[in-house]
């Protein structure tokens, strides 16, 4: 093994301390062998491919962070919603894809309320900085005609919850694919709601539960109004958003990233795609 470094050794080459270098090891980043004595070996090129890793991330990080910053700075500033709209524009552009490019906006939005709780903006701030963001979306939904013959997605939040912003980017991500969008407003009641799916054009019932909707009861209560509505119309709904929504209430698909809401449509297109 007279090939191989000890463990300061490799903690010399990687200008960290022998510490770090067997945390390292024991955690399965580093791969390391033993000596008869039980003592870790390193070799050079996995060393190096470790460290050209931890390179390589750190660069991703920096590059992330200073794409968060920038976009915070542009919905607080004073700008107009153009200016607002053509930077989600050259987001999107970055990204491909609106389904890509929503976590980063929805990042900035954390921020921005997390800026909020630290008394570092005021409350008008954040306001207006979320009417920005709304106008500049419906913008670009506005620009994103559809031929109405894809499926019809029906966007609500349930009872008592007013945050609408991460409902504009599922919308978004939907009208990119190709699918119409309704909205039925705040404070929609779950009854109204299901009579508006009894018209039988609605495939998609999309609803968001904020933050704000940490009631499990609640949203149970909502849950068990609407699902069977959705199960008696033959519409598939779907629950997004950080919300306290039950695990196991037998009613709809829970979906957690925007990443797994493009897949459910991706999928969806495919099954109709497949029918005679």
């Amino acid at each position: 093994m007279d090939d191989l470094l000890t463990t300061q050794q490799a903690a010399v080459r990687a200008g960290v301390g022998p510490t770090a270098i067997k945390r390292w090891a024991d955690m399965g980043l580093l791969p390391c062998v033993r000596t008869a004595g039980g003592h870790r070996r390193f070799r050079v090129e996995d060393l190096a491919a470790f460290l050209a890793r931890q390179s390589t991330t750190q660069s991703d990080r920096e590059a992330e962070a200073t794409q968060d910053e920038d976009l915070v700075t542009l919905f607080l500033g004073a700008g107009t919603v153009q200016e607002v709209e053509g930077g989600l524009l050259v987001l999107r552009g970055q990204h491909g894809a609106w389904h890509r490019a929503a976590p980063v906006v929805g990042r900035a939005l954390v921020e921005i309320g997390e800026r909020w709780a630290r008394g570092e903006i005021s409350i008008i701030d954040e306001h207006l900085a979320s009417e920005r963001i709304q106008r500049a979306v419906s913008r670009l939904v506005e620009a994103m005609p559809v031929d109405g013959s894809g499926s019809s997605v029906v966007l609500t939040t349930p009872t008592g919850d007013d945050h609408l912003l991460g409902l504009a980017l599922v919308e978004l991500c939907c009208r990119e694919r190709g699918l119409s969008t309704r909205w039925t407003g705040r404070a929609t009641p779950p009854e109204e709601l299901l009579r508006l799916l009894e018209r039988g054009d609605t495939q998609i019932v999309a609803a968001s539960a904020s933050v704000a909707s940490g009631d499990h009861d609640a949203l149970d209560a909502w849950l068990r109004v609407v699902g069977p509505g959705c199960q008696r119309s033959g519409v598939d709904l779907i629950l997004g958003g950080e919300g306290a929504w039950p695990e196991a209430s037998g009613f709809g698909l829970r979906l957690r990233t925007f990443e797994e809401l493009n897949a459910f449509l991706r999928g969806r297109e495919a099954r109709r795609g497949s029918r005679p």
